[in-house]
């Protein structure tokens, strides 16, 4: 049986990192309310549904970190939002716990990538170090395919002083430019070679 709401939400989406972390929290939040699809969620009334939610709020809350608990929330919101279901988000929102200061926020040190490196041996691994530590950019941005094409070598341009600027999310509304380093643009060159 197709599950038409869940598919609702599922359309409304245009990552496939996204697609694939709503299907498994969504599903999380399923299993805790013991329900079996969308069509179960939709059978219930708001007070009830309400309830659930905030209790599933409460048992994330004493099982994950409170900085990740928005993200395990966000395909529940999404799902009643493009259902047309009216849950108070506010009130259900003053159960999140208080979010905690993340260590290291800052950009990988010059040490941080010796370490990380000095792990790798394959070149692809070295090369997406690099890439990552010099871009700051996401995981999403070098494989997402959907609405976004994945990175291609034709992304990259040339600079000054053996640096490289790519092109990230190109022909997107997305899109900007970072720059790599020489160590980035050699380590990606080595293994493109």
């Amino acid at each position: 049986m197709v599950d038409t709401y869940l598919e609702m939400l599922m359309n409304s989406v245009h990552s496939v990192q996204t697609k694939e972390q709503y299907t498994r929290t969504f599903g999380m939040f399923l299993k805790f309310a013991g329900l079996k699809n969308g069509h179960d969620v939709m059978q219930l009334e708001t007070k009830r549904l309400t309830e659930l939610v905030i209790d599933y709020v409460l048992h994330l809350k004493n099982t994950i970190s409170p900085n990740s608990l928005p993200t395990y929330m966000y395909s529940v919101i999404s799902f009643c939002e493009i259902n047309d279901i009216e849950l108070k988000w506010k009130k259900i929102k003053k159960f999140y716990p208080p979010k905690v200061k993340a260590s290291g926020q800052g950009a990988y040190s010059t040490e941080d990538v010796r370490k990380m490196l000095a792990t790798q041996k394959k070149l692809v691994n070295r090369a997406l170090i690099h890439f990552v530590a010099s871009t700051a950019c996401r995981a999403g941005a070098i494989f997402d395919e959907t609405p976004n094409r994945p990175l291609c070598m034709g992304d990259l341009r040339d600079m000054p002083n053996g640096c490289q600027m790519v092109t990230i999310y190109a022909e997107s509304v997305e899109e900007y430019r970072a720059f790599l380093t020489p160590e980035s643009s050699t380590a990606l060159f080595d293994y493109h070679k």
